[in-house]
């Protein structure tokens, strides 16, 4: 029974970190819908997904399509991220 709800949980996670990720202005509608039911900590690293790419989004839409921009505003994404969960890890 355990692993059921721990597949569950954990397909769950994946799902609303691919909807902050792929699409952020559905994630963030979607993480504003629920975030009575998430803890702090859940809704601040959906948050930051979806706020990340959103700028990465609005950059490539109105300012440059350069590949450089766009590679290093992904590797800030992705350091901010580590960090973020490394702290996360380290407070518990």
């Amino acid at each position: 029974m355990k692993t059921q709800t721990s597949k569950t949980k954990y397909s769950s996670y994946i799902f609303r970190f691919l909807v902050c990720f792929i699409v952020p202005i559905i994630g963030l509608i979607y993480i504003f819908v629920n975030r009575r039911k998430w803890s702090k900590l859940d809704i601040t690293f959906y948050l930051l997904i979806a706020l990340t790419n959103l700028s990465l989004t609005i950059t490539v839409t109105f300012f440059t399509r350069d590949f450089w921009i766009i590679s290093i505003h992904n590797l800030i994404c992705f350091i901010i991220c580590i960090v973020f969960i490394l702290c996360k890890r380290r407070s518990k």
